[in-house]
């Protein structure tokens, strides 16, 4: 075991891995990468920014930023499945991709299988199409006035809609990309692509398990090795365990962390430590600090308001800062647990029903101004609907890409990588062809963790404290030691 490194890191540095794509390169900050794409477009991105390229089956250049592998065993690296494409079935080749990436080329742009690392777009006023992982950075690209067009509503962790939903963002005239949109440059508009893989509800269960439980290991395997083990950040879960799972069935070398603070519950600060005790592993306590005033201008610098004040403190203390390389994470888990099917039913009768009955099941009021904004998404989920379930798809399209990556974007700032095992079409496929109400119990995610690595299950997930025993008062003698020893 071992305490976290002295915080406040001065790594962290507004715009970190970011990009924008457009007619021309961004001049904007000095220190960036600029490459011709072709198609009269131009690339322009952090030189931290993981970036790879590719040519297709028909000479057209392809760039792949962040991090991406197979969950199919078999299947091509990456850049080998690109080589193999043709330029209209690219959207093919990387529907089992996992990781957190955007893929461009031909004068377009596709996103990972959960929007996970984000793409906004609009047109400056000379009508020309512009992309960025930035809503800041694109907005002052497009010269957006500061002041206008601003949604003034204030996000609040957990209480109401807690992100802007896309299509939409903070800033009016510039857009979010939806996972179910591919981005044509071209024509300065989206496009539908398949959210999921086919979805197949009459296939036997231990079957689809058993793919699932395939699927992790290899993409836990195939994962960027960055010359370090993995970080795994644990918590007492059920979504890291299964991801620690996955890295024990692929013979990854890990490292845990885990956070203490005021939102951990003590399970979460006892659990994890028991777990790395008793299988050996490193475990690295990741504590809050005081909050570095300076820091809230880089926020706002770097997300353009798109994140509340609450998602932010975890930077603002410093918390992460120790870690380096990547860290394997399990976003994208609740479609595991058929997260939305448990709420309030929702009537489905009309798109504006839909936006209506979603605000209402998280506490936002008719007025408020998500109303329109999930309303402008459920028009378009309404048009593209397939057999996903209107709570699948609501989970994907609004929480996973709508909160998740706007937190994701902050946490690029230092330089720390993110990779998620579950985020793929393919995925979401085989997870949304399971019974909701068997994902809701939380059978599947048990039954996964016991298929990868049975003995995590001999620890609790998420104990009441009172089922910790003695360990509560030895954990905080233990915490007490680890805070006069900074």
């Amino acid at each position: 075991m071992s305490k976290a490194a002295s915080p406040h890191s001065d790594r962290v540095r507004a715009h970190r891995k970011q990009f924008i794509v457009g007619p021309e390169p961004l001049e904007l900050i000095e220190t960036w990468v600029r490459v011709d794409l072709g198609d009269g477009l131009y690339l322009s991105h952090c030189p931290d920014l993981e970036t790879a390229g590719a040519v297709d089956g028909d000479g057209r250049s392809w760039t792949l930023l962040g991090l991406a592998a197979p969950m199919r065993p078999g299947d091509l690296d990456p850049l080998d499945a690109l080589a193999e494409a043709s330029s209209v079935d690219v959207h093919r080749c990387y529907a089992a991709w996992s990781g957190r990436w955007v893929l461009v080329g031909a004068g377009e742009v596709h996103m990972d299988g959960a929007g996970m690392r984000a793409c906004y777009y609009g047109s400056d006023p000379d009508g020309r199409s512009w992309a960025s992982s930035s809503p800041a950075l694109l907005a002052r690209r497009l010269r957006l006035d500061a002041d206008a067009g601003v949604d003034p509503r204030t996000l609040r962790h957990e209480r109401g809609v807690s992100w802007f939903p896309p299509p939409r963002s903070r800033r009016e005239g510039v857009y979010r990309l939806l996972p179910s949109q591919i981005l044509d440059l071209r024509e300065g508009r989206p496009r539908p692509r398949p959210l999921t893989e086919p979805i197949e509800p009459d296939r036997p269960y231990a079957e689809t398990c058993e793919e699932i439980a395939v699927s992790l290991t290899e993409s836990v395997r195939r994962a960027p090795d960055p010359g370090e083990p993995l970080w795994v950040s644990l918590s007492s879960g059920g979504d890291s365990r299964l991801i620690l799972a996955a890295a024990r069935a692929a013979g990854r070398p890990v490292r845990l962390c885990t956070r203490e603070g005021a939102r951990s519950s003590l399970g979460d600060q006892i659990v994890p430590g028991r777990i790395a005790n008793d299988l050996e592993y490193e475990i690295v306590y990741l504590s809050p600090n005081p909050v570095v005033e300076t820091r809230r201008a880089l926020v706002r610098e770097h997300t353009g308001g798109q994140i509340s004040d609450t998602d932010v403190l975890h930077f603002l203390t410093g918390i992460r800062d120790p870690l380096t390389g990547i860290t394997i994470g399990g976003q994208c888990a609740g479609v595991l647990k058929g997260r939305y099917h448990v709420r309030r039913p929702v009537h489905y009768d009309s798109p504006r029903d839909v936006a209506l009955g979603l605000a209402a099941a998280h506490g936002e009021p008719p007025g408020s101004s998500a109303v329109p904004a999930l309303t402008e998404w459920a028009e378009w989920a309404w048009e593209t609907r397939g057999t996903l379930s209107w709570p699948d798809r609501f989970y994907i399209e609004q929480h996973a890409c709508g909160w998740q990556s706007a937190k994701e974007q902050l946490y690029d700032v230092d330089g720390h990588s993110r990779f998620f095992v579950l985020n793929s079409a393919y995925f979401f496929g085989l997870a949304c062809s399971v019974d909701p109400s068997i994902r809701a119990e939380r059978r599947l995610l048990g039954d996964l963790i016991r298929r990868l690595a049975p003995e995590l299950l001999e620890y609790p997930i998420n104990p009441p404290a009172w089922r910790l025993g003695p360990a509560v008062l030895s954990h905080l003698i233990r915490r007490a030691r680890r805070r006069r020893a900074r």
